[in-house]
């Protein structure tokens, strides 16, 4: 699962592979991003994917740090797309 993986990225590197070795095993889907908010030390993120019929939407919640790094996220993932 890859929540399970994502405790173990430790930086840009480990999150470029993530990505990378994710969307390798899911050829065509696609990726829209609808809104972002940020709020200085906290950001989100709502998102749809799509391949073939399968569709899905998303929020990520992003803490920053106070060098602007991403802390923790927090992430929703749901069974349709947002409209």
């Amino acid at each position: 699962m890859i929540a399970d993986i994502g405790h173990a990225v430790r930086g840009p590197e480990d999150l470029k592979k993530l990505i990378t070795d994710f969307r390798s095993t899911r050829t065509g889907l696609t990726y829209s991003h609808l809104r972002s908010y940020d709020g200085g030390e906290h950001g989100v993120s709502v998102w749809n994917a799509e391949r073939r019929d399968f569709h899905v939407g998303g929020i990520g919640v992003f803490d920053f740090t106070p060098e602007g790094k991403i802390g923790h996220v927090y992430s929703v993932t749901g069974e349709r797309a947002f409209g």
